[in-house]
């Protein structure tokens, strides 16, 4: 009997790091629950696994694939939308009812709550920022950091991402400074690209280059020969932009960097998005300036301008570096737009104008 008490006990904790690890991202929708890896994860023996993968499998949190053992369940944006549709729903009802028959005593702690909130400072500069935590999980493998760690990745590094020959021993470096988490590229042939999952955004760290890392959720991808990886990552804390001068501070966007455009400066660098959206890499100058109506030449003058005024503003890597091509030129210039928002998809419409003008030019 005793035996038969202490298995509960131990599948009742099966279940609860498992359905923790699940609900919060460590364990990625569609990954196999193998029963011996998870017998090393946690710990525990056969049984009481079996037994929580079968209660998970009740909730909808794990699926069973017959001969084929457990999977976590899948997701998807339409299961998001009918879940958020239906705490809206619920939120609101709740509210109204609130509103409707809430006391005295229930509106003098609402007013209290906004009385708080209102004089709570926001901060002022990155001395000011809490820079929270940092979640970073690799095929199951999480490490969490605090402000004022660190964390290398790569085939000889702190996290151990792969035997790969084709690897640096040391490929990229999660790094806190200031309150801001940063991600840095420490391989000398490897770009890095750093997905912001929340807005879809991509931007790409040549070698040597950093990033502070705004998300609250992202993704690092590089390529090591033939094959890809990818880290899955979570900051808590405020949420972030830089100021003009570079320095980060509480906000919810990005703006790195005060070097003004011209118009046509600006489309140039809407045209190198336009194009890597377009095939992938960002194409040859003739291609994108025919594209805009433009000659060649005055294409690779504008780029020249164009790098120079980020060159004397701090931007590493658009002038000067050795071996720099012009393809690395182009990359590093359309990272550092898409980073600070200088292009979005809404300035796409200004390359399609500027190509329908070249078609048709009697409009």
């Amino acid at each position: 009997m005793a035996k038969a008490e202490g298995e509960k006990t131990l599948a009742e904790k099966a279940l609860r790091q498992l359905r923790d690890d699940i609900l919060n991202g460590r364990l990625a929708p569609d990954a196999r629950l193998r029963i011996n890896q998870l017998q090393q994860r946690y710990g525990l023996g056969l049984s009481p696994l079996r037994e929580a993968l079968l209660r998970l499998s009740t909730e909808g949190l794990v699926l069973a694939q017959g001969q084929r053992g457990f999977v976590v369940a899948p997701v998807s944006l339409a299961d998001l939308q009918d879940q958020t549709l239906a705490r809206k729903t619920l939120d609101t009802a709740a509210l109204t009812q609130a509103i409707a028959h809430g006391d005295a005593d229930w509106e003098s702690q609402v007013i209290a709550a906004n009385h708080l909130l209102a004089r709570t400072p926001l901060p002022l500069d990155a001395s000011d920022v809490d820079a929270g935590k940092l979640a970073v999980e690799f095929l199951g493998d999480r490490r969490d950091l605090a402000d004022g760690d660190d964390l290398t990745f790569g085939r000889a590094a702190d996290l151990e991402v792969d035997d790969n020959q084709f690897m640096h021993r040391l490929v990229g470096r999660f790094v806190c400074r200031e309150g801001v988490w940063w991600v840095q590229n420490l391989g000398t042939r490897s770009r890095l690209e750093l997905l912001d999952v929340d807005s879809g955004t991509l931007v790409e760290l040549a070698p040597g280059q950093q990033l502070p890392i705004v998300a609250r959720t992202f993704v690092v991808r590089f390529t090591a020969g033939p094959t890809s990886y990818e880290l899955n990552g979570v900051r808590s804390g405020e949420p972030l932009r830089a100021d003009a001068a570079g320095e980060v501070v509480g906000t919810a966007t990005v703006d790195f960097g005060d070097v003004p455009l011209s118009p046509e400066q600006h489309l140039l660098v809407v045209a190198l998005f336009e194009s890597k959206l377009r095939t992938g890499r960002i194409e040859g100058g003739s291609v994108m300036a025919a594209r805009l109506g433009w000659s060649a030449n005055k294409f690779n003058r504008k780029l020249d301008v164009v790098c120079e005024k980020l060159h004397r503003a701090g931007v590493p890597g658009v002038k000067g570096a050795v071996g720099l091509n012009a393809d690395g030129r182009r990359e590093t210039l359309l990272s550092w737009a898409l980073s600070n928002g200088v292009v979005t998809r809404n300035d796409l419409a200004l390359v399609r104008a500027a190509t329908s003008r070249v078609v048709d030019p009697g409009d």
